[in-house]
């Protein structure tokens, strides 16, 4: 590895790096999500575009449709890139309403915006470069965080090894990070990933335990990405350096020790119905779960529901759900005895394995999990359930 190390900002082992904030709970990559993060978190992680007046602003996609108000604001321009707009247009976009009505006072932030909420917290920020054009720009709008606050931890990224290099080589002074690897990495190529990067972040839940090993041999820090407590508690145990998530929340009461107990779908299957037949896929590789890639699953019509009861023998909250949609996918209703129901589209790629995030407290006793397909592009549609996670009380 060459150039610094990232280290911890709190003195511990294990560093909490949150998703674009606390974006479970909060609109992605706005200063309420990074704000309700900053408490418990050791990084911010945060994703920059440039903008057509040659600033840096905060925002994960290409476009602005998903996550703003642009079709409404400007239609004719509700497909055009981020960096076709100014600041100043970018300013009337509501980036909260897409997630809840009551953030919709909820703006895009710029890079100094976040990076003064970082240093009033005391927390650092972990910075994702999405694209290369105008690379300038960026480069530029990171080193005047550094230079204003010499003292706020940094580390800049990308999922674009060719990028990662060249903030290597502009930033020398700023640790790198190489995003979304894969967990197969190894040999030669891990040794040339970590000549351009001080941070491993890998795509997966759960990492292989040589894949550990050879990442600390060439002194680097090395970061999953999760949403589960069961990943969490089992990469700590692997030495995995860091989390990112969703759920900052989550990964502090693993810091704290709280307890959570998860519940093996596969296990359920005798307690289990469906419109359609009920099985346990046997994965030949472990997935996400400790236990390997079993999970219970069934084929279902449009309309179709999988039932499963479970068992809680003491009081607490049902906090993840995680399911499987295998391509191409579908929308599901999830919910929990006569909760509010939850829906999951799994026809993107990111969302064919989700978590669903209930936070539904539970009695002792007997519950009932319910997935229904509400619409699937193929007759039959397979759906697996995998884990239930359930935090004390």
């Amino acid at each position: 590895m060459s150039g610094p190390t990232p280290s911890a900002v709190r003195g511990r082992d294990q560093l909490l790096v949150a998703h674009r904030g606390l974006s479970a709970l909060y609109p992605e990559n706005t200063l309420a999500s990074f704000a309700a993060a900053a408490p418990l978190a050791d990084y911010l992680e945060l994703d920059l575009h440039p903008t057509a007046d040659h600033q840096a602003i905060v925002v994960h996609d290409h476009t602005l449709q998903r996550t703003t108000d642009v079709a409404s604001v400007f239609p004719d321009r509700r497909d055009d890139p981020v960096a076709t707009f100014t600041t100043a247009e970018l300013s009337r976009l509501d980036a909260g309403s897409w997630f809840a009505a009551e953030h919709a006072e909820a703006r895009l932030p710029t890079l100094s915006h976040v990076g003064e909420l970082a240093v009033t917290a005391g927390t650092g920020l972990l910075i994702e470069v999405k694209e290369r054009d105008q690379l300038e720009v960026i480069i530029a709008a990171i080193a005047e965080v550094n230079a204003a606050w010499p003292a706020l931890p940094l580390i800049v990224g990308s999922i674009d090894l060719v990028l990662v290099a060249e903030l290597r080589r502009s930033l020398r002074r700023i640790p790198t990070a190489a995003l979304f690897l894969d967990s197969t990495l190894g040999g030669s190529a891990l040794a040339a990933v970590s000549e351009i990067a001080a941070l491993l972040a890998f795509r997966h839940d759960v990492l292989p335990s040589g894949l550990v090993e050879a990442a600390h041999a060439q002194d680097c820090v090395i970061m999953h990405n999760t949403n589960t407590r069961t990943a969490m508690d089992w990469c700590a145990q692997l030495g995995v350096d860091a989390t990112a998530t969703d759920w900052a929340s989550r990964k502090a009461d693993a810091l704290a020790g709280r307890a959570v107990t998860t519940i093996e779908a596969e296990s359920l299957w005798d307690q289990a119905a469906a419109d359609g037949p009920v099985t346990v896929r046997l994965a030949k590789e472990a997935g996400f779960k400790p236990s390997g890639g079993a999970d219970l699953m069934a084929a279902l019509e449009a309309g179709g529901q999988l039932s499963v009861t479970f068992d809680v023998p003491t009081p607490g909250r049902l906090d993840v759900i995680t399911l499987d949609g295998p391509p191409p996918g579908g929308v599901l209703q999830v919910r929990v005895d006569d909760g509010a129901p939850h829906l999951v589209d799994t026809r993107t790629r990111a969302n064919r394995r989700a978590a669903v995030n209930v936070a539904a407290p539970l009695a002792a006793g007997q519950h009932t999990l319910v997935v229904e397909v509400l619409d699937s592009p193929l007759p039959l549609l397979r759906v697996a359930v995998d884990a239930l996670e359930i935090s004390a009380t």
